[in-house]
């Protein structure tokens, strides 16, 4: 990775991530891998995707739920890629938790919970980011028109 002038430079940070199906596994882990990141912990109640995922990423400490993975690891990054109607309730347990949070889309059923989580993590000086990796779909830009 290259810094900016007179700043130092970034180190990939430790990550962890609830929801550790399909989409964790092949596009989060590969992702994140790319980039330098190191997957410390993962969070499922399916043990059959948490075997699968540590099968995929055998040093990170696997849990059955975020309160246990956060009660376990310090690390400063929340990747949530579970079901879309838990997103609202693990990305603010993260945020609470001091946790920067990576989200996948889509972020949340509705704006007023969307705009509640940008506020809280925005009152704790935390990054909310939320992953979008087809902006370009025809289905999207029909509802963006």
């Amino acid at each position: 990775m290259s810094s900016t002038v007179g700043q130092p430079p970034i180190s990939p940070p430790d990550v962890a991530i609830v929801g550790l199906g399909a989409a964790a596994r092949a596009i989060w882990v590969p992702a994140l891998s790319q980039i330098g990141a190191t997957i410390v912990a993962g969070a499922d109640p399916d043990g059959t995707a948490r075997r699968s995922f540590g099968r995929l990423v055998p040093r990170a400490s696997l849990h059955p739920d975020l309160e246990t993975l956060l009660g376990d690891h310090a690390a400063p990054w929340i990747v949530v890629a579970a079901p879309p109607g838990a997103h609202g309730a693990l990305v603010s347990q993260a945020l609470d938790a001091g946790r920067h949070v990576l989200c996948e889309k889509p972020f949340v059923a509705d704006l007023p919970t969307a705009d509640r989580l940008i506020a809280q993590a925005a009152s704790a000086g935390l990054a909310l980011a939320v992953n979008h990796e087809l902006p370009r779909l025809p289905i999207l830009a029909a509802t963006l028109s």
